[in-house]
């Protein structure tokens, strides 16, 4: 139920920075967004503008939803000269974000409480 509310608000990249190219959902939960003719600044400063868009919890009937990211960022020609190389340097990257911020994810227990 949440699931598109949440998607609605981080479809809103066109908000975030001028220069994002084909935002797009490339599987799962991850979604991808090509900058055009940004460096390694200004490419951070939109995914720091994108965390921020995404930090304030939802309220959905009544129970408050927080949606979180990891993004990871390449460039070309530093981290590919292809798209493959670039995802792949940009999903390397956004493991290390995971990482680095002890993403963990809690199971119910076995008494199911």
């Amino acid at each position: 139920m949440w699931r598109p509310r949440a998607a609605r608000r981080g479809s809103t990249s066109h908000r975030c920075a001028a220069r994002v190219r084909h935002p797009g959902r490339f599987g799962g939960d991850e979604f991808v967004a090509v900058l055009s003719g940004a460096d390694e600044r200004g490419a951070r400063a939109t995914a720091a503008r994108m965390l921020k868009r995404l930090a304030p919890p939802l309220n959905i009937a009544g129970q408050t939803v927080s949606v979180g990211a990891s993004i990871g960022v390449a460039l070309y020609p530093r981290h590919g000269k292809d798209v493959q190389s670039l995802l792949a340097a940009a999903d390397r990257a956004m493991y290390e974000d995971k990482r680095a911020h002890d993403a963990r994810a809690a199971g119910a227990s076995a008494s199911g409480r």
